[in-house]
């Protein structure tokens, strides 16, 4: 059942991304004298295919604590692949009805990676689905690092780049899929009782696939037309796939013993992100840069952890992760719908709602992974630092989106500008990666723990921050947008917190050289920092408003 399954995901998923290829072409040749030429950033997409090979050969290591069956690296470099089709994919026009096609595109992507991982590794994907997941959030990462500042300092009235959010929409959803099969892995045996067995794994990319199929068909719905840009209707495509894809489930439910409760679980996702588009759309995104909708952001993060409380209630972690599949056609069309637009909130904030969910998947896989029951302890102090730790890490990244945004003023042109945000991507890469690993050594998996709930956290101040911010500093703050970078912490605490932990304890000496060169590295950042920024901000001149 797994591999039949995983095949008819594949199948459909091509037939999206056939779709998708044909439309652009259509459309492309239709609108070729009316568009601008693009400048595709092609240092970074060599840079980042040459960390996907690097990652690639490092991850073939035989040890069994580090990749059983070497099927993390593959599952890596699966992941790489995919991804660059899917930066060439969120590459092309959001313009018009093209969100619709986009979104199409992204998602099928996605389907068609889990899938092959599923496909390749079906008698052990688990090492294999969290490699996607790694290659597929890279990218989402750099782009938002290196393109979103960019985008954001555009001029009012030239279009700007949306290239890092459509990256970011493809990889939100591969993660959310590879997540679904690796916590079907865990819920369900393969030969569990009820007919699907290991079919469970392959559900949330099945269900994915026949959603983005089910959009091409009230595509006529969305033609584009005075007053029509920004109307709810725009957003029926999103709520009719999603309804195509939940009629599928019930109907596995009927024909297939004991998995009503999935169907359930899907429904309750789909409901309640229906509901938080809605609330997001009336989050006065349209022309107003200073409305402070944050009566609508509380909406969004409210259902979002009412959504994650019934998930969890019906199927656990694998809950969760339907109840995100359920949302997932939702999410990515509506903020495909508002990529075009640099500072509208509807997109931005049914995604933070989104992210929100996804973080307490992640952190039950984390469980899962572990073998822990509740790591957390407010008895103990160092989880408690930890989870404020988590929560400040939302911070530093609105320190980077900010330090960014002067680069861009003041840089010459945009090559000059990419060559300098990819440096300080890479540091903000290294940091990301190491924080986690160092809590490990310093206090152990509950830490971690601790860490990643503080993680939520510091999604949802993001969320409250940006409605509350108005003109240029909304500006910043969407820029800044923390998802990825928090979805990435969370991956590499889940599959390497123990491998790093299997080599022994350390000892206080060493645990109090690793916090004094932490302190030393902070401070020498804020020292290399500190003169340029008053500086360089007064350089950058007024804001875009």
């Amino acid at each position: 059942m797994q591999t039949t399954l995983a095949t008819v995901a594949l199948l459909a998923a091509l037939v999206g991304l056939i779709y998708s290829h044909l439309t652009t072409l259509v459309s492309t040749r239709q609108e070729a004298g009316q568009r601008r030429p693009r400048q595709t950033p092609w240092p970074l997409l060599i840079w980042f295919a040459a960390l996907v090979l690097v990652g690639f050969l490092a991850m073939l290591s035989s040890r069994p604590p580090f990749s059983p069956g070497l099927t993390l690296g593959w599952g890596f470099l699966i992941g790489g692949v995919v991804a660059l089709y899917g930066v060439f994919e969120a590459d092309r026009s959001f313009e018009g009805a093209q969100w619709l096609t986009r979104g199409i595109g992204l998602l099928s992507a996605a389907v068609f990676g889990v899938s092959l991982v599923l496909l390749i590794f079906r008698g052990y994907p688990n090492e294999a689905l969290v490699g996607y997941a790694l290659a597929a959030i890279l990218a989402a990462g750099l782009w938002r690092a290196c393109i979103s500042p960019q985008r954001a300092s555009e001029t009012v009235g030239e279009r700007p780049i949306v290239a890092d959010i459509g990256t970011e929409l493809f990889a939100l959803s591969a993660v959310t899929l590879a997540l679904g099969a690796r916590l079907g892995i865990e819920h369900f045996a393969r030969g569990t009782a009820g007919g699907l067995g290991g079919g469970y794994w392959v559900l949330p990319a099945l269900l994915a696939a026949i959603a983005a199929l089910a959009t091409v068909f009230p595509a006529q719905l969305t033609s584009e037309g005075p007053g029509r840009s920004d109307d709810w209707r725009s957003l029926i495509p999103g709520w009719i796939a999603t309804a195509v894809a939940a009629a599928l489930a019930f109907g596995l439910a009927s024909k297939l013993g004991g998995t009503s409760g999935t169907a359930l679980t899907f429904l309750c996702g789909a409901v309640g992100f229906a509901i938080a588009a809605w609330l997001a759309l009336g989050a006065h995104d349209r022309v107003d840069s200073q409305a402070r909708p944050v009566s609508e952001a509380f909406g969004v993060a409210l259902l979002s952890l009412a959504v994650a409380a019934l998930s969890f209630k019906l199927l656990h972690g694998y809950g969760e992760a339907l109840a995100l599949s359920g949302g997932l056609a939702i999410v990515v069309l509506l903020t495909a719908r508002r990529a075009a637009s640099s500072r509208g909130l509807a997109g931005p904030l049914l995604t933070g709602g989104f992210v929100v969910l996804l973080l307490l998947a992640l952190y039950r896989l984390f469980l899962e992974k572990n073998g822990l029951g509740h790591p957390f302890d407010f008895q103990q102090h160092y989880n408690s630092f930890s989870l404020v730790l988590g929560a400040l890490s939302g911070f530093a990244l609105l320190t980077y989106g900010q330090s960014a945004w002067q680069v861009v003023k003041v840089a010459a042109d945009r090559t000059a500008a990419l060559s300098s945000l990819m440096g300080r991507a890479a540091l903000l890469g290294i940091a990301g990666m190491l924080t986690p690993l160092i809590l490990v050594v310093l206090w152990g998996l509950g830490a971690v723990g601790s860490f990643l709930i503080g993680l939520v956290i510091a999604e949802l101040s993001w969320m409250l921050l940006v409605t509350w911010a108005t003109g240029e500093d909304r500006a910043i703050a969407l820029a800044a947008a923390p998802h990825a970078y928090l979805v990435a912490m969370s991956l590499v605490a889940i599959q390497f917190s123990s491998v790093v932990l299997s080599f022994g304890d350390a000892s206080r000496w060493w645990k109090a050289l690793i916090v004094i060169a932490v302190l030393l590295a902070g401070l020498a950042w804020a020292a290399l920092r500190a003169p340029a920024g008053p500086a360089r901000g007064a350089q950058g001149g007024g804001g875009a408003d």
